[in-house]
């Protein structure tokens, strides 16, 4: 048995005086408030409603269980607002972990929106390249491009970035334009970065329409 449902059909039905009308207001066949409270009284051993024909009459103990009732009702709605209202309304700490460039083209660019949103949230960002120990220093979330370095974090892909690689005028008007992957081998100074925790070179991978070059090794490169 529904009893919280048998509780309530019984409230209505005292409310309305009859479980024709109950029945209306709760947009439920009559037959069904009626067994609702049926059940009810089964469940106490306790007779709560009086019923003729043309009358329903609500006994001493119906009286005094349905003003128990009713504020058993008030208390459990309150109970299931103040969770939703919890529930939408986010609010606490929240430190994020995340990438220069990331943070500076996207996230900061961003964060006006997101307190309008969330103004209750006191975001923590720390803004660094290095592979964080999430458990250790207590981030709620880190942000990073590349592969997943462990198999027991749990990941979702934001998005695809695409790079480019550029040069200044005055550096292609010394060192000449390149006009293929390979020729970046060559008497080229490439800005390369690299993994913090095993100081390994990132690989550098380029193509040209079909030529391709994989893990490119530049004459000259300045790793960040």
């Amino acid at each position: 048995m529904d009893q919280l449902g048998a509780i309530r059909a019984f409230v209505r039905v005292v409310e309305a005086g009859s479980f024709a009308k109950a029945a209306d207001t709760m947009a439920a066949p009559r037959s069904t408030v009626s067994k609702l409270v049926q059940d009810l009284e089964a469940s106490l051993s306790l007779k709560l409603l009086e019923r003729t024909t043309r009358s329903v009459t609500v006994t001493p103990e119906g009286v005094a269980y349905y003003e128990r009732a009713i504020r058993l009702i008030a208390d459990f709605d309150e109970m299931n607002n103040e969770a939703t209202r919890g529930r939408l309304a986010t609010r606490g700490k929240l430190r994020v972990d995340v990438g220069g460039t990331f943070a500076n083209a996207i996230l900061i660019p961003r964060l006006p929106e997101f307190y309008a949103l969330y103004p209750e949230i006191e975001l923590h960002l720390g803004v660094t390249e290095r592979q964080a120990d999430i458990v250790e220093e207590g981030i709620d979330c880190v942000i990073r491009a590349g592969d997943l370095p462990s198999a027991s974090l749990v990941a979702r892909k934001l998005c695809s970035v695409e790079i480019v690689t550029c040069a200044t005028p005055s550096y292609l008007e010394k060192h000449g334009v390149p006009a293929s992957p390979s020729d970046l081998q060559r008497d080229h100074i490439f800005v390369q970065y690299f993994f913090a925790r095993s100081l390994k070179a990132a690989p550098v991978r380029l193509m040209n329409g079909d030529e391709k070059n994989r893990d490119l090794q530049p004459h000259q490169a300045l790793h960040q």
